[in-house]
């Protein structure tokens, strides 16, 4: 699907794909305001950039095994979009890939994920069920910044580098588990950005 083929396509609610498809080049559904459902089909490889930014009708999206990266701000201001599973096949979140999806609820990310982007789910106001996977490395800045419904949350000692302010305007946040014993030497001091408490050494 090329670059920008169908942007702000307002009236557009479904698309039928009749043969192989193996990207979703960036900008390509950006801004198809009336788009509600999507299954991206098995054998696309690539999500490009701002593919489905600002898809505000969008509810469901199914994201398929091929699929190896999905671009940076790929579902940006998907208000509506509730539940997102994260095939293992991807191997690192960019960023802003789902920021400020209002509605968003539960995600799964798979366990392959290495690094999560800055900006990832900020402004997720409805999320309250994430997992961080044992193989996450990184977590950029900002990276639940302003998730006001997220209450608790599990960092596996995988995760040797944390930038600043992930947790910043998680105003219900209360508990952080963390694997670890304390705070590795790569934790930006300013990682944290809420007054929750770190619970060290956790089993989580």
């Amino acid at each position: 699907v090329s670059v920008s083929l169908f942007s702000s396509c307002i009236s557009l609610t479904s698309v039928t794909f009749l043969g192989n498809i193996t990207s979703i080049e960036p900008k390509a559904f950006k801004n198809c305001s009336s788009l509600q459902e999507f299954n991206i089909p098995n054998g696309v490889t690539i999500i490009g950039d701002s593919a489905f930014w600002g898809c505000s009708s969008l509810i469901n999206i199914s994201i398929p095994d091929s699929v190896i990266s999905i671009g940076e701000y790929a579902f940006n201001y998907c208000i509506k979009l509730k539940n997102v599973t994260i095939p293992d096949s991807v191997k690192n979140l960019e960023r802003g890939v789902f920021r400020q999806c209002y509605d968003l609820e539960k995600v799964y990310i798979s366990n392959n994920i290495n690094s999560i982007g800055e900006y990832t789910f900020s402004n997720c106001s409805s999320l309250y069920e994430v997992n961080i996977p044992g193989k996450t490395t990184f977590i950029g800045r900002m990276v639940f910044d302003g998730c006001t419904n997220l209450v608790s949350i599990k960092i596996p000692k995988s995760v040797i580098r944390v930038d600043y302010g992930i947790f910043s305007g998680c105003l219900n946040l209360t508990d952080i588990y963390c694997e670890v014993e304390s705070k590795p030497d790569a934790w930006k001091n300013s990682w944290n950005g809420s007054y929750a408490t770190v619970l060290w050494g956790a089993s989580i």
